[in-house]
């Protein structure tokens, strides 16, 4: 159980005692801070009713009473829906018997959580009134009414998990022995961040024992808008040394003529990007599969984990190309054969290097 009623606080996964650190706020975030007041440019969704059998998880409604650490809070699902949002973020929506926030409330309070920190969120659950919100890896479950905030905190919870090590976040590295929880460091990150606050604010001494945590948290989640790419654009990939577009046959990854969307570049944590096509599977990105060999086959998966597997950096040749690197490999992607007799249109990995073979175009839509 996690929430918003103190700025730092000791968690079951911490073997640090944090019970001496200063507090900014002691009376916590919520009577300091507004997100909807500051965020720029909440981003835009559309709802549509969706057959989820997922809901029926001891994760999410546990209609079966199979969670291992609420035992007997399950309740029977009401509805399923799936809600695709601008950046590329489509997440699966369970409203459980006894709600408190409908479809319509749950999709806006998450469209202030800022898409880098959506982008680890695959699955929310809304549960009649009980023990605050908690988050299980990729999904979290919100037990009654809540304000963005928490749910910023809750998405933050996911990064974590997401952004170093699926089983070794950012909260467990040893730079956060001295820091504030960091999903509450998020929400005030993100706070300050669109509100623009000045360097002196953030220097004076309401701030100053938070200096180190929002350093941290720059890196990590780096503002939006400094990105090389639009999350909203929908966008095609072209090789540099042979003719079609990156595109999927099932779930195998091709270069040919045809594209079911295009694909969208969801940011990640660093500057990293997830590759998300934006056709008709909700939700599937390109992951390595474990995959750690030049040849080996990436695939389209579904769902969206946000794992290191499924994160790329696309490094630019200063000309127009990318080569697109996985961060969890370190391999970049080409065409199985490529510059050989044997060239075929299967997308492999390669070994990284200055080959024409590794570079790709990212072409956006044209603007009128």
């Amino acid at each position: 159980m996690r929430s918003l009623l103190f700025l730092i606080f000791v968690t079951l996964a911490f073997s640090y005692d944090l019970s001496g650190k200063k507090v900014i706020w002691s009376d916590g975030l919520s009577a300091h801070i507004s997100l909807i007041a500051v965020t720029p440019r909440p981003s835009t969704y559309t709802i549509t009713a969706a057959n989820l059998t997922t809901c029926t998880n001891w994760d999410a409604c546990d209609p079966k009473n199979a969670n291992p650490y609420y035992k007997n809070e399950g309740v029977a699902v009401e509805s399923t829906w799936m809600i695709k949002f601008d950046d590329g973020t489509y997440i699966e929506l369970c409203i459980c018997k006894g709600w408190k926030m409908d479809q319509n409330a749950m999709a806006k309070a998450l469209s202030y959580v800022p898409p880098s920190v959506r982008s680890s969120v695959n699955r929310v659950s809304q549960r009649p009134t009980g023990n605050g919100a908690v988050t299980f890896a990729n999904a979290a479950i919100y037990k009654g009414e809540y304000n963005p905030e928490v749910f910023v905190h809750e998405s933050a919870h996911s990064f974590d998990w997401c952004a170093e090590a699926e089983s070794n976040g950012i909260s467990s590295q040893s730079a956060w022995l001295t820091a504030i929880d960091w999903a509450q460091t998020s929400v005030l990150y993100w706070y300050l961040t669109y509100s623009k606050a000045s360097e002196q604010t953030l220097r004076n001494a309401t701030f100053q024992c938070w200096s180190k945590s929002r350093q941290a948290a720059s890196v990590f989640m780096p503002y939006n808008t400094s990105r090389e790419f639009d999350a909203t654009e929908k966008v095609t990939i072209t090789p540099k040394t042979s003719t079609g577009r990156l595109n999927y046959l099932k779930t195998q990854l091709v270069t040919n003529s045809t594209n079911t969307g295009g694909w969208q570049l969801v940011p990640a944590s660093y500057n990293y990007y997830l590759l998300c096509e934006s056709g008709d599977k909700t939700m599937s990105c390109i992951d390595n599969l474990g995959l750690t060999k030049a040849n080996d086959a990436p695939a389209l998966y579904y769902p969206r984990n946000g794992g290191l597997g499924q994160q790329f950096s696309l490094f630019p040749d200063g000309k127009g190309y990318h080569k697109i690197i996985n961060r969890a490999n370190g391999l970049a992607l080409t065409t199985l054969g490529c510059g050989t007799a044997k060239a075929s249109s299967t997308v492999v990995f390669g070994a990284d290097g200055n080959n024409d073979c590794l570079l790709w175009k990212v072409v956006r839509p044209r603007t009128h």
